[in-house]
């Protein structure tokens, strides 16, 4: 699957109005920026490698966690044929998964988490979502 495939599917599943963003100028920039009832957020779209993980490149990990230090919602969404993950950058530079979910794809749930969780969130935080409800 490539990752043009793999916008192709998501949009259509994406509330509010999302815009694919191609900045030669700005190393880094995830790949689509969107807007869902006055909350804005980014996404750096990747495919999964066989193993389940993906890379992404040291410019692209530096714009997501600057962009989390000032409050900005980021995320990288991954994908291969029956697995789709949510993961974030955290402050040590790692990504940490936040969601996983095999086919059939629950996007409901996918954009309640993009919507709803806050920066550099931890296993704690998403514990606390569950039983406590939205951050």
């Amino acid at each position: 699957m490539k990752e043009s495939q793999f916008w192709a599917l998501v949009k259509s599943h994406l509330p509010g109005h999302a815009e694919r963003v191609e900045n030669a100028l700005t190393r880094g920039t995830p790949d689509v920026n969107m807007c869902h009832e006055s909350t804005e957020l980014w996404l750096e779209l990747k495919i999964l490698d066989a193993k389940g993980g993906c890379q992404l490149r040291p410019e692209q990990v530096l714009w997501h966690r600057k962009r989390q230090e000032h409050g900005g919602r980021v995320f990288v969404l991954a994908r291969n044929e029956d697995t789709l993950k949510i993961l974030q950058v955290q402050r040590n530079m790692e990504t940490f998964e936040i969601w996983t979910c095999s086919k059939p794809f629950n996007w409901e749930s996918m954009n309640d988490l993009l919507f709803n969780v806050p920066p550099f969130c931890t296993e704690y935080t998403l514990r606390n979502m569950q039983y406590g409800g939205k951050q």
